[in-house]
């Protein structure tokens, strides 16, 4: 992921960005550009004379926190702090695009890549959970599977159910098999055999 730096010209901005706040005199806004144009988003809350920026997502002044332009409810000032882009903590709660986290513990909380996170409790993807057999053992294999302790994943979560755990291994981004099945995604492949299973490099 690119970083951007910021610049003092007579008016603070993250360059190189596609969003990105602007401090102009007593003035707050969130710019944002693509290939349809520009767009400037008032935030007439924001105190300039203590707006700090914390990445091209989250900012705080000495009243509020920030998700892009608009104040995050609740958020506690002083503790509140960026993991990521996209994820951002206080003492109480942890944030996926300003959005509370249902059940996320910020004292645990953990990202593991763009998209996976977990606590002592529960696995992650993005926002929503997933029914992890034991999170705290929670890790990502490749692009396409994941794995604790007592189970594999496949994609976005998706369990492979009644495996072989010990002899368990993925072969491809699509294909995994144990001692007994082979399988195809998180499915069993009905007539494969294991021990003479191969993936064809492609």
């Amino acid at each position: 992921m690119f970083k951007c730096s910021l610049i003092l010209m007579g008016i603070l901005f993250v360059s190189s960005c596609a969003q990105e706040y602007v401090i102009h005199g007593s003035h707050v806004i969130y710019h944002i550009r693509n290939e349809g144009g520009n767009m400037d988003q008032k935030m007439p809350k924001a105190d300039a004379a203590t707006f700090m920026i914390l990445n091209h997502q989250y900012a705080k002044d000495a009243h509020h926190v920030y998700y892009r332009s608009h104040p995050i409810a609740g958020a506690e000032l002083k503790s509140f702090h960026t993991l990521s882009e996209y994820v951002g903590v206080d003492s109480k709660h942890v944030y996926y695009d300003g959005k509370i986290i249902q059940h996320a513990n910020p004292r645990s909380f953990k990202i593991l890549d763009a998209d996976w996170s977990r606590d002592n409790s529960h696995v992650f993807l993005e926002d929503d959970s997933i029914n992890a057999c034991d999170p705290h053992t929670f890790v990502i294999v490749n692009d396409w599977w994941e794995k604790d302790s007592k189970c594999y994943y496949f994609a976005y979560g998706a369990r492979v159910r009644g495996i072989d755990y010990p002899t368990f291994r993925p072969l491809s981004e699509t294909y995994a098999s144990d001692k007994d099945h082979v399988y195809y995604h998180d499915s069993v492949l009905k007539g494969a055999n294991p021990a003479t299973f191969m993936v064809s490099a492609q």
